[in-house]
């Protein structure tokens, strides 16, 4: 009998061995399905250039600056137009606090129970700890709004403020006191925000009426982004940048101030135009889009673009 081919028994082993690993590096290498992927649509770029559409028909037919009331003055003494048109909108108004009056009842001896962390020259009180008190007693007992928490800032006690706030609070020979304090605008989630009896400058910012409005703007561009994105079919790498970028700078355009130099004395210089209510001014949007469309079927495509792009007042809308 003639001897077995032992190498050829190898090869044949290597070569189907060679198969199931080539198998396993091209199955390696198929990209694994895209997260949403199998509820999508296929990618059309054509839902984003719709929405890219709508954010640049909203740059080019709204006047930001248009003021159909009494100008607000939205700036200070001295601000730069640089200064006006980009933080001016986002920091007026914020800030402010709301201030309260609660009647703490205890017995004579008791403490109020807090830890200041007022700093020096502070004429309020920052409540940095609550401990156990009277204002402890009286938080188990009152509804929510008329607790007192920390971080917020005592301003007076039984009308006593400055240096005879901290006696009244130090004192412990009344029965009864009143005390009116203040309280940051911020959301609970975000107080820890708030460390001192002065607001910083990002809690100004949160809670100015114009990043209110900025956020509302914000909130219906971002949700038309949003859907559009979905329906594009496009990974969500293009979300933060395409969609939520577009929306921002789309929202801080509409609701931002504008500054202007040749004015009258007592005229502010940094106004807020427009309107903060995004859907006012798609109205004002829509009624310029019409009025321009009937110039352009009057005057026909080449004497409108030669009126746009020779006009003087080309310049406001860069």
């Amino acid at each position: 009998m003639p001897p077995k081919d032992t190498n050829k028994g190898k090869a044949d082993k290597d070569t189907s061995g060679s198969k199931k690993n080539g198998n396993k590096k091209k199955d390696s290498e198929v990209p694994q399905e895209v997260f949403l992927a199998k509820f999508r649509p296929k990618q059309r770029s054509v839902f984003y250039m719709v929405y890219l559409g709508i954010c640049a028909g909203t740059l080019l037919f709204y006047d930001t600056c248009d003021v159909r009331k009494k100008k607000q003055d939205c700036g200070h003494p001295g601000i730069s137009p640089f200064e006006c048109r980009t933080t001016a909108c986002f920091l007026k108004g914020g800030g402010d606090m709301d201030t309260k009056k609660v009647t703490i009842t205890r017995k004579k001896g008791i403490k109020f129970g807090l830890a200041s962390g007022s700093q020096k020259g502070d004429r309020d009180v920052f409540i940095k700890e609550l401990k156990e008190g009277a204002i402890t007693a009286h938080n188990a007992q009152a509804d929510p709004e008329d607790r007192i928490y920390p971080r917020d800032t005592i301003v007076s006690i039984d009308g006593a403020t400055g240096s005879s706030l901290v006696k009244k609070l130090k004192a412990t020979d009344t029965e009864k006191a009143v005390i009116e304090f203040k309280r940051s605008r911020l959301p609970s989630y975000l107080r820890w925000l708030h460390r001192s009896s002065k607001p910083n400058m990002l809690e100004k910012l949160l809670t100015a009426p114009g990043t209110q409005n900025w956020f509302k703007s914000f909130y219906k561009l971002g949700g038309l982004g949003f859907t559009m994105w979905y329906l594009s079919g496009y990974s969500a790498m293009s979300l933060p940048l395409y969609y939520f970028g577009t929306s921002g700078f789309v929202a801080w355009n509409v609701n931002r101030c504008c500054h202007d130099s040749k004015v009258n004395p007592g005229v502010a210089h940094c106004y807020k135009g427009g309107s903060a209510n995004l859907t006012v001014a798609m109205n004002r949007i829509k009624q310029k889009a019409e009025s321009q469309l009937k110039v352009f079927q009057k005057q026909g495509p080449r004497n409108y673009l030669k009126g746009w792009f020779w006009s003087n007042d080309f310049s406001k809308w860069l």
